[in-house]
């Protein structure tokens, strides 16, 4: 061990301007440096050269203030928890209740489309979508080499949820990402794949889409169940627009349907809730990442404001949700305490911002706003 703690200090003074260093009694060692405009990128650096010595830095205190600590690495914690299975189980189930109703939609609107070629289509584009998003999280986490936060997905629930079969997915960080930036990729990574899945799905729903037999007049009822429309989102109509020329619309009053497009809807306000600035989502981690953590607090409760505000249904059973997590302490965790996040991913978060407004369902009161 004591080559290896020889071979760190030099790959710490190769790297960074030191002052002073202390070895500390618990076997660490402590710098005192000088932060440059270099000392970032020099830190993730010396982050991958130290792990492949079992060890790991700390970057604390301020740029005037910069102090480097060196230490034994230590595993990223293993959750034993059964929390996050039985939560994915109660949303397959909340999915395959919302395929059975979907099942008897097209039963009353498109008889001659078999069961199974719209409940498992339906039930496999959803997941799609949900492991697309963890999916993101996992190759980006890979690529940084550090271990992926623990997804939880809060199910839907039947009648009470309606078209929202998850209410979203928070995550919770198992070790401390290298910087910000870092932090920054790895959870925006979830919410543009889902997005992508969604956008493709929807895509190829609508070009494989069939009219119905029957008229759509307002609300349905198909077995006593009330099958409301969703306004779709602007992404939607954008995509609405350029398969328009590929697809014959159908006969006037009769619907478009598709079981991949209906389970690609469920993406867009997935996606919106993904990148709303609130604790535990992933928009938390990046509003924290960009601007601390008590933006992020702020932005939690302007989030739930705007949930129980707009009109899309069922969103008041999240804000909920997300006011039961703002009780909980949130912070995002980094190994570089010192360095901010980069110009370009401040504006990316920006466009994120953009892109869950793009991405929400376009409320009734504003779809139905009389013009001119």
């Amino acid at each position: 061990m004591q080559a290896s703690w020889g071979s760190a200090d030099s790959t710490v003074r190769s790297l960074f301007s030191v002052k002073d260093s202390f070895q500390l009694p618990d076997g660490e060692t402590e710098y005192r440096v000088s932060y440059s405009e270099e000392s970032k990128s020099n830190f993730e650096k010396l982050t991958e050269a130290l792990g492949r010595q079992g060890l790991t830095p700390l970057l604390a205190g301020t740029k005037e203030d910069c102090v480097l600590f060196v230490r034994k690495k230590q595993a990223a914690v293993q959750s034993k928890s059964r929390v996050p299975l039985i939560l994915a189980l109660f949303t397959f189930a909340s999915v395959v209740v919302a395929a059975v109703v979907e099942v008897e939609v097209y039963g009353a609107f498109a008889s001659g489309v078999p069961w199974y070629a719209v409940s498992l289509p339906f039930v496999a584009c959803v997941w799609l979508i949900l492991l697309a998003h963890e999916l993101g999280h996992r190759v980006v986490s890979r690529r940084n080499k550090t271990a992926p936060p623990t997804p939880y997905v809060i199910p839907g629930v039947p009648e009470l949820t309606f078209f929202l079969f998850s209410l979203g997915i928070i995550s919770v960080q198992r070790e401390p990402a290298v910087n910000r930036d870092r932090l920054f990729d790895v959870m925006v990574a979830g919410p543009i794949l889902a997005l992508a899945a969604a956008v493709v799905l929807y895509f190829v729903g609508g070009v494989t889409s069939v009219p119905s037999a029957l008229p759509a007049q307002g609300i349905q009822l198909v077995n006593g169940i009330p099958v409301e429309g969703v306004s779709p989102s602007v992404l939607q109509y954008g995509i609405g627009v350029l398969i328009s020329p590929f697809i014959a619309a159908p006969p006037s009053g009769l619907l478009s349907l598709s079981p991949i497009a209906d389970a690609a809807t469920f993406g867009f306000p997935l996606t919106f809730v993904s990148l709303l600035p609130m604790v535990f989502f992933d928009g938390g981690y990046l509003i924290s990442a960009v601007f601390g953590s008590v933006p992020a607090r702020v932005g939690t409760y302007l989030s739930v404001l705007v949930l129980i505000l707009i009109d899309v249904p069922d969103y008041w059973a999240l804000a909920i949700v997300v006011l039961l997590l703002a009780a909980r302490p949130f912070d995002i965790r980094t190994r570089d305490e010192v360095s901010g996040i980069s110009q370009g991913r401040k504006a990316l978060y920006l466009a994120m911002i953009l892109l869950a407004i793009l991405s929400v369902p376009i409320p009734q009161t504003i779809a139905t706003f009389p013009l001119g």
